[in-house]
C-alpha cells in the first residue's frame, strides 16, 4: 500500500508569488531560484509552472541540478550558482548552462579547461561585497573582467553578489554593501566593462528595494511563500505554497501511567487514545518537535506525544474522539499565520523556514494542484 504522506504543492500560489516579485521589483527581471529541489517543492514541476509565468532564467547550485531540468525539457537559461569544477566544462556547455566564476583562479582554470575541450562558456562573475563566502573580492572585479574579455572561451553575461544582512530590521548595513557595489559598477561602466545583467537582491532585499534592484532580482524562499525581515511592504503579500498531510495509521488505547515511544518521554496522565502517523524525521518532521509539536485533525490541534522517530510520530487524540484510522491529518499548513506554518515550526525548533521546507524528504510524494 502506498504511504499516505504527501506534500501538496499549490502551483497557483507559486504563480502569485512570482508575480509579486515581478511587480515589486519595478520592471527588473526575475531569476527564479529552484535549487535544492526548489526548496523541497520539486524543481521540475516548479520550473514548468514558473516558465508559464514568464520566467526566463532559473538558478540552481549544481550542474546536476541543471541537468535534471534540461532532461525534463526546461529550455530557459539555467544559471549554476555554485562552483563548477573545471573538468566539467564540456558538460556545462553540453547542458547549455551558465556557470558562475568565483575568482581569478577559478576563472583561469575554467577557461583553460574550456580551451582544452573546445567549448565556449557563458558565465556570470560573482563578487564578494561583504558575505565573506563565495566570490572574487569586489576590488578586483575590473581587473578580472578586463582579463576575461580577452578569453575567447569565456562570455561574461552577468555580475552578481549576495547580501549578508538584507533581512535585518536595520537596512543600513545592506545599503552600505549595495553602495560599494554601485560605486564599482560606475567604474566598470566608465571602462566599458559592465556586464549586461547585474543582480544582487534575493527575496528580502527584492521586496524592500522596490525599483532600485539593478537588472534582475533573485528570489528563492519568497517564491515559496516565506520571506524573512520585519520591514516588508504590505502590498507584497506572499502565499505559502506547500502543505504536508498524512493520515491516522493506527489508534491505540493507552492506560494512565503508560509510556509512549522511545524512552517513554511521555506518559499518559489519564487513559488516552493515541494515534500513530506515518511520518517521521526521515520525512522531514523535525525530531525537535518531540512532545512539543501539534498537528491538525478534523479542524482541531492534537499534541505530538513521545519522541519523533524516523518513520512515525504519535499524537494524543483523546479530545478528538471522532478521529479514526484513515482520518486526514495536516502537519504543515500553507497559511502564514498558522501555528503549523513553516515559519511557526521553525521558530518552535530554533531554525528557519528554509530548513523546514527543504527537509521534506523524497519519501513524501509531491502532489501538484491549482488552488486559488
Amino acid at each position: 500500500m502506498q504511504r499516505q504522506t504527501v506534500a501538496e504543492i499549490n502551483l497557483a500560489a507559486l504563480g502569485w508569488n512570482y508575480r509579486v516579485f515581478a511587480r515589486c521589483a519595478g520592471g527588473s527581471g526575475v531569476i527564479a531560484v529552484v535549487k535544492a529541489n526548489a526548496y523541497g517543492h520539486g524543481a521540475v514541476e516548479v520550473s514548468r509552472r514558473l516558465a508559464a509565468e514568464g520566467a526566463e532564467i532559473f538558478a540552481v547550485v549544481t550542474l546536476d541540478e541543471a541537468a535534471e531540468l534540461r532532461a525534463a525539457g526546461i529550455g530557459q537559461e539555467i544559471l549554476v550558482l555554485g562552483v563548477v569544477d573545471p573538468p566539467r566544462m564540456a558538460e556545462a556547455a553540453e547542458q547549455n548552462a551558465t556557470i558562475t566564476l568565483h575568482g581569478a583562479e577559478h576563472a583561469a582554470a575554467c577557461a583553460e579547461a574550456a580551451r582544452a575541450v573546445g567549448v565556449k562558456l557563458k558565465c556570470h562573475l560573482k563578487v564578494d561585497t561583504d558575505m565573506r563566502r563565495w566570490g572574487a573580492p569586489l576590488e578586483t572585479a575590473g581587473e578580472l573582467l578586463a582579463k576575461l574579455r580577452e578569453e575567447p572561451q569565456i562570455e561574461v553575461r552577468g555580475l552578481m553578489t549576495h547580501l549578508a544582512r538584507a533581512d535585518a530590521e536595520d537596512f543600513g548595513p545592506t545599503e552600505e554593501q549595495l553602495g560599494r557595489l554601485r560605486a564599482a559598477l560606475e567604474e566598470l561602466e566608465r571602462r566599458g566593462l559592465r556586464p549586461p545583467l547585474v543582480h544582487a537582491m534575493a527575496s528580502a532585499a527584492a521586496l524592500r528595494c522596490g525599483t532600485n534592484c539593478f537588472d534582475a532580482v533573485r528570489p528563492g524562499i519568497g517564491l515559496y511563500g516565506y520571506a524573512t525581515g520585519s520591514a516588508l511592504p504590505a502590498d507584497c503579500k506572499l502565499r505559502p505554497v506547500m502543505e504536508v498531510r498524512t493520515v491516522v495509521g493506527l489508534v491505540k488505547n493507552v492506560a494512565a501511567g503508560e509510556g509512549v515511544g522511545y524512552g517513554h518521554t511521555w506518559r499518559a496522565a489519564r487513559a488516552a487514545r493515541v494515534g500513530v502517523l506515518p511520518i517521521g524525521y526521515a520525512d522531514g518532521y523535525p525530531r525537535a518537535l518531540s512532545n512539543r509539536g501539534t498537528v491538525r485533525v478534523l479542524g482541531r490541534l492534537a499534541p505530538v506525544v513521545g519522541r519523533v522517530s524516523m518513520d512515525a510520530i504519535q499524537v494524543d487524540l483523546t479530545e478528538i474522539p471522532e478521529a479514526q484510522v484513515g482520518t486526514a491529518v495536516t502537519v504543515l499548513e500553507a497559511a502564514a499565520e498558522s501555528p503549523l506554518s513553516a515559519a511557526a515550526l521553525a521558530e518552535l525548533t530554533g531554525t528557519i523556514s528554509y530548513e523546514i521546507l527543504t527537509g521534506v524528504g523524497p519519501r513524501v510524494r509531491r502532489v501538484y494542484l491549482e488552488r486559488d
